[in-house]
């Protein structure tokens, strides 16, 4: 074997290290959308007690940069939950065992809910417009 091969073995470690920084990613990213959602309540608690007269141009304001955040939190969430999901079943192929199951069969992605799969679906398409496919 050459020095610029790499064995199953390594190839395997690669995926579990991709695996474990986007299960890290997902973690981020679901603590990233209960600070917004947090954040946002309590701007709009404060802007639905104020005497100022601007408030709801305020309130519509933050309603909409909450929304723009939570989808951008959630693109990125979902993006690497399908990544997890394939690395799963690569990783489960390569060992002929199933050793990683979380995000095929427990995790966020795998509940079976007619309305995460069409957000699955939905973020499948616009990925795959963005990608020109």
């Amino acid at each position: 074997m050459s020095t610029d091969q790499i064995g199953e073995k390594e190839r395997t470690q690669i995926l579990l290290n991709e695996y474990n920084s986007l299960r890290s990613e997902i973690n981020s990213r679901v603590s990233n959308a209960f600070q917004v959602v947090a954040i946002a309540a309590g701007a709009i608690a404060l802007c639905v007690q104020s005497s100022w007269n601007g408030w709801p141009a305020i309130l519509a304001l933050l309603i909409l940069a909450t929304v723009i955040l939570l989808w951008i939190i959630f693109h990125n969430f979902f993006n690497a939950g399908l990544r997890v999901q394939e690395l799963e079943r690569d990783i489960n192929r390569r060992a002929n065992e199933k050793l990683l199951v979380w995000e095929n069969e427990r995790g966020g992605l795998a509940i079976e809910d007619w309305q995460l799969k069409l957000l699955i679906t939905l973020f499948n398409l616009s990925r795959a417009k963005d990608s020109g496919a």
